[in-house]
């Protein structure tokens, strides 16, 4: 079976079924701002359904990593379960990632980082 894969475009449009799901598997792309936007306004909502986040991603960049980062350590997120893959996150981004990810303990039930989510220089 063929898997659909939405171009980055196709992603944003899909941001009203963002908001109202409660588990998000994204691969094969890019953490570029669109893409960080349009997960971390799903994770901004007040009453946010997302507990689910799985993310197999090529690259992470700079702004997207930082409006993804936001999401997380917004209060309204309640996600139990998250799991990063991907490659080139920066030393800087490293920590950005790991407080927000200490500010998810509360909820956090699965926690999934893969190895080469670590930047080599």
């Amino acid at each position: 079976p063929k898997k659909y894969r939405p171009t980055v475009k196709g992603l944003f449009r899909l941001l009203p079924a963002v908001r109202n799901s409660r588990k998000l598997r994204i691969s094969g792309v890019d953490l570029d701002p669109w893409i960080g936007e349009t997960i971390s306004s799903a994770l901004w909502m007040p009453r946010s359904l997302l507990t689910e986040l799985h993310l197999t991603l090529s690259a992470f960049y700079e702004k997207g990593s930082k409006l993804l980062v936001d999401g997380l350590e917004n209060s309204h997120c309640k996600l139990e379960a998250l799991s990063l893959s991907g490659y080139g996150l920066s030393g800087e981004m490293q920590k950005s990632f790991a407080s927000a990810i200490e500010s998810l303990i509360p909820n956090l039930k699965e926690l999934e980082l893969s190895d080469n989510i670590v930047k080599c220089s």
